[in-house]
């Protein structure tokens, strides 16, 4: 289910993108700018924008196109600039809005927000859901499944003996492109509780590659993703391994 179509600019050039995904260089990548700096990192601060920059590959010599996370789950920040003559963009996603700032050559801000009203009663969670699952734990993991990769069922299985060790909140979301009936009758055969059906269309969680890369499961702590999803399956003592390395 995409729900997001409204928001042009955005949809066209950065929904296409996992941006810790396949589609990007290695974390942290460095963005510089050829002009209007000062402006661009007074956006960029108010937006509270983590720095962990990522690079689109676009192929196009002297043009570039990055996304950054931001200390609010949730909203990202997209940068597109090229040569001289070229505006910069700068803008704030979220999952139903978009702030967006054109920078003339002169560095003449001109400045447009798009809306795009968020689904009612669709039984599909949203961010708003995310934020409030994030919100009600000092650490949660969530897991996003899908009845077409066959790895999802045994990494559940591995999980569910992983939180009951270690009593860590966990929350399991049915990616929102999945077929529920199939989903429905994998959880019945293998035994697993019915609320593990709650499709998720988050803005978040694709930018943090969900929509490329499932079975995939995320650790949250502190409000603060810790890291940018493991996916696949993996062991129980490989799970516990890589948990009890972190400190974030």
């Amino acid at each position: 289910m995409r729900i997001h179509t409204a928001l042009s600019l955005i949809v066209v050039v950065v929904f296409g993108y996992s941006a810790f995904g396949a589609d990007a260089d290695k974390a942290g990548d460095e963005v510089t700018f050829p002009r209007c700096k000062a402006k661009i990192d007074a956006l960029i601060k108010e937006w509270k924008a983590n720095g962990d920059w990522q690079l689109l590959i676009e192929g196009v010599k002297d043009h570039r196109r990055a996304i950054s996370s931001s200390q609010k789950v949730g909203t990202w920040i997209y940068l597109e600039y090229g040569d001289a003559s070229d505006p910069i963009t700068v803008a704030r996603q979220s999952q139903f809005q978009a702030d967006i700032h054109k920078l003339s050559e002169e560095c003449t801000d001109a400045v447009k927000t798009e809306h795009n009203e968020p689904p009612k009663n669709t039984g599909v969670a949203t961010d708003s859901d995310l934020l409030a699952l994030i919100a009600a734990h000092s650490e949660v993991l969530i897991y996003v499944w899908s009845p077409e990769m066959s790895y999802s069922i045994p990494s559940l299985r591995e999980i569910k003996v992983l939180v009951a060790e270690l009593k860590i909140p966990f929350k399991a979301f049915l990616a929102s492109s999945a077929k529920p009936g199939v989903a429905a009758a994998q959880i019945q055969q293998v035994g697993l509780p019915e609320d593990f059906l709650v499709p998720l269309d988050s803005f978040e969680l694709r930018m943090r590659g969900a929509r490329r890369q499932m079975p995939i499961l995320y650790h949250v702590k502190n409000g603060h993703f810790v890291d940018n999803g493991l996916p696949g399956y993996r062991r129980v003592s490989e799970y516990r391994q890589i948990l009890a390395g972190r400190t974030k």
